[in-house]
């Protein structure tokens, strides 16, 4: 289902700083069936997301951060992996293994130590208040929680634009409506369902992780849900620009080669994947693929490296190639 980009008022948030901290327990947070483990993949973190992971970590029972930066990350994540961090723990060795292998890793922590739900963060996520009792909110009052596979709520830009991938469909009596995918961040994942398909596929790598995940989700006979009722406030990257074609906005993601070979790549092994199972998802994005040449031929600098990288990761996906690759420009 494609997203589409609305005008709303900012966010004034009815709940309380108190009830965003009492969201900290279990006991606390309605429809929250269990402990809830949240984790954030960086990569080069900004210099202030040492405090606001230890803001994100009153929300959650315990706050994984896995850090994919090659090398040191400057210091940045000095504090979080002190005794005094209290419930943030610190993973990585240095090396980027992808978003796959870093999700897929949080879940594995999930498992092992009885968390009844996981919510990926992206580094750049900032959370509203209240965030964990609305998101409990909306749980308790679904039939078959064991259904479900995501929650996911909708983003606000730093222009103001909201990002609903529900698109224009209402809520109609309920706080939810069933979605295709959603992104990692701010987004509720069923330890319990997401075993059961098999979890996150680090032979991705980076870019389509979170979709390959929610069309195996409902694959597998789960549904994934998304809610207006929480605002999540997001950052789709410093390199994104918007051009006026045809007079509609249109975002030009200035993407390094590297992202537009993965991108294109995994896309098209989501189209062999699930061609049968979601035969709508697979038609509206083949239907956007032609753009992401076209706007790097109009739009974007160097565009023979990246239309290089767009032939190749087409090859390749046609291939059925994965994992990790080392870029040639």
């Amino acid at each position: 289902m494609a997203s589409s980009w609305i005008h709303v008022p900012p966010f004034d948030s009815a709940t309380s700083e108190e009830e965003a901290v009492a969201g900290a327990s279990p006991r606390h947070a309605p429809g929250a069936d269990g402990r809830v483990l949240g984790i954030v993949v960086t990569f080069h973190p900004p210099g202030d997301f040492a405090l606001r992971a230890r803001q994100m970590a009153l929300l959650f029972d315990t706050l994984l951060v896995f850090d994919n930066t090659p090398g040191a990350n400057g210091g940045r994540l000095t504090g979080l992996s002190t005794p005094d961090a209290g419930n943030v723990q610190v993973l990585g060795n240095g090396e980027n293994r992808g978003m796959g292998f870093a999700l897929e890793s949080g879940l594995d922590y999930a498992v092992r130590h009885g968390y009844r739900w996981l919510v990926t963060l992206d580094q750049d996520t900032r959370l509203p208040e209240g965030y964990r009792v609305r998101m409990a909110a909306v749980l308790a009052r679904y039939a078959s929680p064991e259904r479900i596979g995501t929650l996911a709520p909708v983003y606000r830009l730093t222009d103001g634009r909201v990002l609903k991938f529900a698109g224009k469909r209402p809520m109609a009596d309920t706080p939810w409506v069933e979605i295709d995918v959603s992104m990692t961040s701010a987004t509720w994942v069923n330890v319990v369902a997401a075993r059961e398909v098999g979890g996150f596929d680090p032979k991705l790598f980076i870019d389509y992780v979170d979709v390959d995940f929610a069309l195996r989700l409902r694959r597998g006979g789960f549904v994934n849900l998304e809610t207006d009722t929480v605002i999540v406030e997001h950052d789709l990257g410093s390199n994104m620009t918007h051009r006026r074609v045809l007079g509609r906005m249109v975002g030009i993601p200035n993407y390094p080669p590297s992202r537009v070979y993965y991108q294109t790549r995994n896309r098209i092994l989501v189209y062999r994947r699930y061609w049968r199972s979601s035969p709508g998802y697979v038609i509206g994005d083949l239907l956007r693929l032609p753009w992401v040449p076209l706007k790097i031929l109009l739009f974007e600098s160097g565009k023979a490296a990246k239309l290089r990288a767009w032939i190749r990761g087409g090859v390749d996906g046609l291939r059925g190639k994965s994992g990790a690759v080392m870029h040639r420009g």
